[in-house]
């Protein structure tokens, strides 16, 4: 479906708003369906502003979601597909495209849209957050980089997350100090880049020694830093796949 923008609405809904324009980059993408509470502020008040690249430059468009708006900026010319489909791209307009949420509670929707194919940086440095993201569905997601970075209070059980396309989990879980919850049985056989993933992550209690880590032959740059966990915690042992997830089968 094409679509300018996904909103999530205080009513506990997503708001799709359609013009013909289908989003294929999603970097950020979800940051426009989330509520962000901060000491005195108003949730049903709150504009959140992201860029938007398409046709018509410099023009501003504003969305009605709920009691609340999104405000959109177009900034280039879009390109074609098969000569028909507008392809747009997008951004956040937070300093470096992350949304350095410290302090900040979000109040985020109990699912996710399947289009979603990156939540990068999503929460990053949100050190307040621990809403339960468990039911995501984020099977065709592929990049997870930095995305709970800095959530140092986060531990929700996302053991059962099917992470089986993400290519990307470098500093996925930095420095989430309390999270122990048991991801042994994730599919991180397409993972390529686990630099600084579990970063002082130390009340980490998983056993990932059956993690499939063909893609990795060492260990990862600072996966662990300086403060691990200890035992029952076992790393991944690099280079193999136990239980043989990256065996195709015809």
């Amino acid at each position: 479906m094409p679509i300018d923008i996904v909103i999530y609405k205080p009513s506990g809904e997503w708001e799709i708003k359609e013009s013909g324009i289908k989003v294929v980059d999603s970097s950020g993408f979800i940051s426009t369906g989330i509520s962000l509470i901060t000491n005195n502020e108003d949730p049903l008040n709150i504009s959140h502003k992201i860029t938007l690249a398409s046709a018509g430059l410099n023009k501003t468009y504003e969305f009605s979601g709920g009691a609340y708006s999104v405000t959109l900026r177009r900034t280039a010319d879009p390109t074609t597909v098969d000569g028909s489909v507008k392809v747009v791209s997008f951004s956040s307009d937070v300093i470096d495209n992350r949304f350095n949420l410290h302090n900040t509670n979000l109040v985020v929707p109990s699912t996710l849209p399947d289009y979603v194919t990156s939540l990068s940086s999503m929460f990053y440095k949100s050190n307040l957050f621990n809403q339960d993201i468990s039911g995501w569905d984020v099977s065709n997601v592929t990049n997870m980089s930095s995305m709970l970075q800095g959530c140092e209070l986060f531990n929700q059980d996302i053991s059962g997350w099917d992470v089986s396309n993400v290519t990307n989990m470098s500093s996925m879980l930095a420095r989430c100090h309390l999270f122990n919850q048991d991801i042994g049985g994730w599919n991180v056989s397409k993972v390529t880049d686990m630099t600084s993933m579990l970063f002082d992550c130390a009340n980490l209690k998983s056993d990932l020694s059956l993690w499939c880590v063909t893609n990795i032959t060492t260990t990862p740059v600072a996966f662990l830093g300086n403060n691990p966990p200890s035992s029952p915690f076992k790393y991944p042992v690099w280079g193999t796949c136990p239980r043989g997830e990256n065996i195709t089968t015809t």
